[in-house]
């Protein structure tokens, strides 16, 4: 399991962090495989780690095994109605903070012998690399590769101050966002294009000009930047829904249709789904029946505009 990790981590630090082990613990047992083989599995410098032939063959071998395991595990937990083992999930920040959170709580207080590991980031991680049992997501295309089961809308509006619009004009078209400062999200090193319905229903994209005075990688930041007046977001409506039913934001260009995004939980295909997956799933459905992911608050209506996504 050790030589498995580092071969996938190439770093003694980081398997080590897998683990739960110290660097040196995890460079002992190392070396006593090598010994008990009689042969080097690893190629080791002060910068990288390497598998040599052999060692790439166990990895090779190693993987089916512990892939056998957990089909087995997995199977076996069907038997088993009551949920255990440690769970990894993933959510966009603020997504996963207002109202991922709350469910995975509950989860945790219902179900003891399940170790919860949340990771909360606006990047997209490959769920298999990673080891994620089960992410939440927002797009308008869910991966063909993975399970998607849709649990709510994903209600976006361009939003900004009255001040601010007051001060620089309201935008009626698209083209009159380039007299705007608008605070696009910059992920990955990348800015987040805005994406609307051309009336040939095909996708336009309106991407932000990459040298805008305010580029965050975080909707939080964005949000806040929007209330202080400094220009035109794109923003949830979990998030900007109280700012807007309170005046503090007001939407820009709301008539304009918007690409329909949604909010996803998406997992790895398997013929065993364990117990801890598929009742996480199941509690994600039942708050969003009981009060929309999408809403301001659990128990408020959403706005009355049309959800256009």
């Amino acid at each position: 399991m050790a030589l498995v990790v580092i071969a996938e981590r190439l770093s003694f630090a980081a398997a080590a962090d897998e683990l739960g082990i110290t660097a040196s613990a995890v460079s002992k047992l190392v070396a006593r495989m090598e010994e008990r083989l009689g042969t080097r599995l690893l190629h080791r410098t002060t910068r990288r780690v390497q598998l040599t032939e052999a060692g790439l063959l166990y990895c090779e071998r190693a993987h089916r095994v512990l892939e056998e395991l957990d089909a087995s595990e997995r199977e076996l937990e069907q038997l088993d109605p009551e949920p255990k083992g440690t769970l990894r999930i993933t959510a966009p920040n603020v997504l996963g903070h207002l109202r991922v959170v709350p469910v995975v709580l509950a989860f945790q207080r219902q179900y003891r012998q399940v170790r919860v590991i949340f990771d909360m980031t606006d990047a997209v991680i490959d769920l298999v690399a990673e080891r994620i049992d089960l992410a939440v997501r927002t797009t308008p295309d869910p991966p063909e590769s993975m399970v998607a089961r849709k649990i709510d809308d994903d209600v976006r509006y361009l939003c900004a101050t009255p001040s601010y619009l007051a001060e620089r004009g309201t935008p009626e078209t698209l083209a009159d966002l380039t007299h705007h400062d608008c605070l696009p999200a910059r992920i990955n090193g990348r800015v987040v294009p805005w994406r609307f319905m051309a009336p040939d229903d095909s996708t336009r994209n309106y991407l932000t000009h990459e040298g805008g005075w305010l580029q965050f990688n975080n909707m939080m930041s964005i949000h806040a930047a929007a209330l202080a007046g400094m220009g035109i977001a794109e923003l949830p409506l979990f998030l900007a829904a109280p700012d807007l039913e309170r005046g503090r934001l007001v939407q820009v260009l709301p008539s304009l249709p918007r690409v329909q995004r949604a909010i996803y939980v998406v997992y790895t295909p398997s013929p065993f789904l364990p117990a801890k997956v598929r009742l996480l799933v199941e509690a994600l459905r039942k708050s969003v029946r009981e009060g929309p992911l999408g809403a301001s608050d659990p128990g408020t209506e959403p706005l009355k505009s049309t959800r256009r996504g």
